[in-house]
C-alpha cells in the first residue's frame, strides 16, 4: 500500500493567503521604517553617490570630487574631462531637516567655506574622512571614508 505525500490545493491556499496577509502588513511598516528618518536616508544617498564618484574617477582614469554645498543644500559629483572639469554631474537635494554640521580629512584638516569638496584619485581612492550629519533635533551621523 502506498500513500502519496504532499500537500493538498487547499492547503497551499491557505498557506498563500496567509503569506499574503503577513505581507500586506510588514510591507508599509517596513517602507516607513526605511525610508521614514530623513538623517539615514541622506546618508544612504551620500554613501552611493560616494561609491558612485569612486568607480566614475577609476572607471574614466580622471579625477572626481564629491562637492558638498552647504549653502544650496546640494551634493553632486564633477569629474574632470579631457579639457578640465565638467560642470556637476549626478546629485541630491539634502532634505530641509538635515545638515552637513562638518567634514574632517586625515591630511587636509577640516574645509572651511559653503562648498566642502573631497577629491577622488584617478585610481578611485579618496583620503580617509569623517563627515558628520546632523538632524534638526540633534541625533547626529557619522560617515567613515577611508581610501
Amino acid at each position: 500500500m502506498t500513500v502519496a505525500a504532499g500537500f493538498t490545493l487547499m492547503e497551499l491556499m491557505v498557506v498563500m493567503a496567509l503569506l499574503a496577509i503577513m505581507a500586506a502588513i510588514a510591507v508599509p511598516a517596513l517602507r516607513t521604517t526605511l525610508s521614514g528618518d530623513p538623517l539615514k536616508a541622506t546618508a544612504r544617498r551620500l554613501v552611493g553617490l560616494i561609491q558612485q564618484g569612486s568607480l566614475s574617477a577609476r572607471a574614466a582614469g580622471r579625477p572626481c570630487s564629491l562637492l558638498i554645498d552647504r549653502r544650496q543644500r546640494r551634493c553632486s559629483l564633477q569629474c574632470a574631462g579631457e579639457d578640465g572639469p565638467r560642470q556637476p554631474g549626478p546629485g541630491f537635494r539634502i532634505p530641509a531637516g538635515v545638515r552637513v554640521s562638518d567634514v574632517v580629512t586625515l591630511h587636509g584638516g577640516a574645509p572651511a567655506g559653503d562648498t566642502l569638496v573631497l577629491p577622488f584619485t584617478a585610481q578611485g581612492y579618496v583620503d580617509q574622512t569623517l563627515i558628520h550629519l546632523r538632524d534638526g533635533s540633534g541625533p547626529q551621523l557619522t560617515l567613515t571614508l577611508s581610501p
